[in-house]
Parts: structure tokens; C-alpha cells; sequence
């Protein structure tokens, strides 16, 4: 729900991390490096914009 008021009009993808602690940043970061895979998806409706189900799978860069 963190994303609910925001406009994503014109942004091809958001990265989110359920948790506020240093593992899970660690992780995200790790993710967004392309060390780790990113998968997920959704698992309830934000927005009009933002809907359940939707999520991305990206495997891990070399």
C-alpha cells in the first residue's frame, strides 16, 4: 500500500521490499545489482494502476 497515492504514469517498473530492516535492504540492493533474481507478484490490488497479480521475473545477471 506504500505505493497507493503514488503516480507511476510513465515509470516502467518499481522495486519494492516488504520489510525495513538491513537484510531485506541488503537483498533489494543485491536484486537491483542484478546478483540476485527478482521475482513476485502482487498479492493484493493497490490501485487502478497497480493491480493484483501484476509482478516481474528477472533472472540473475552473470
Amino acid at each position: 500500500y506504500a505505493l497507493q497515492d503514488v503516480d507511476i504514469s510513465g515509470i516502467s517498473s518499481v522495486l519494492v521490499s516488504y520489510e525495513n530492516n538491513p537484510l531485506s535492504m541488503k537483498a533489494t540492493a543485491e536484486a537491483y545489482l542484478g546478483k540476485q533474481k527478482i521475482n513476485g507478484r502482487l498479492p493484493v490490488v493497490v490501485n487502478e494502476q497497480i493491480k493484483y497479480g501484476m509482478g516481474i521475473d528477472v533472472p540473475k545477471q552473470k
